[in-house]
């Protein structure tokens, strides 16, 4: 089933067009509405024909408008949506173990997170890794506060290496240290894996400190 619209063209007239469906969710406050569509247009420039529709978030608290662009599919015409914009960022929610241990690697993890939904895909994946060297870094200088200032000064490798003994966490360590080197390097290594890996791999690391934090909480707190 598809929708249709009339759009108005950059010589006045407004032909009718088909296009496959409206957004269920607003790229601005994220949450799940129908949007009340205002007006739409169609232009075309050297990547081809392009729909774009101004809708409103129906959601009090948003009130925002943002647009659709949609573009034609072969060979039936029809317009398919292909980007919101704006498109803010929608924060990666952490617990608060992790941000007690790293405020700095939420922060930074965050706006790589803003960087992605601008489509800064050439520096996100440097964030990320930046990301993933505070984190670890900051465990490890929490289990070893004794040599703090020698892993700030350490190769995130050798660090994963010297001070994690934990072996899941060691590699989840290891492979998300060596996807965020590809992110910063020249020559990728990894070709078959992407920013999608990485963050998966961060995530896989979070989740396997948090497992370490609480076990010590509750060794403490249960003597």
């Amino acid at each position: 089933m598809t929708l249709s619209l009339h759009a108005e063209n950059n010589r006045g007239s407004s032909p009718q067009f088909q296009y496959d469906f409206d957004p269920d969710i607003c790229p601005i406050c994220h949450a799940h509405s129908a949007p009340k569509r205002i007006t739409a247009a169609i232009s075309e420039d050297e990547s081809g024909a392009r729909l774009q529709i101004i809708y409103r978030c129906t959601r009090r608290a948003c009130d925002s408008l943002f647009i659709g662009t949609y573009k034609p599919l072969q060979p039936d015409k029809v317009y398919s949506l292909v980007k919101l914009a704006p498109m803010t960022a929608k924060e990666e929610p952490f617990s608060d173990l992790i941000k007690d241990l790293s405020s700095s690697f939420v922060q930074i993890y965050n706006q790589a997170v803003a960087a992605e939904s601008l489509e800064l895909d050439q520096i996100s994946g440097i964030g990320f890794r930046k990301a993933l060297e505070f984190l670890i870094k900051d465990f490890v200088i929490k289990q070893h506060p004794a040599v703090e200032e020698q892993i700030k000064k350490t190769f995130l490798g050798t660090v994963i290496k010297d001070y994690i003994d934990d072996p899941r966490l060691k590699s989840a360590a290891e492979r998300a240290t060596w996807l965020g080197n590809d992110e910063t390097h020249y020559v990728r290594k990894w070709l078959d894996k992407d920013v999608t890996d990485l963050k998966i791999l961060i995530k896989l690391n979070v989740n396997w400190i948090e497992n370490v934090l609480l076990s010590e909480k509750y060794a403490r707190d249960m003597t």
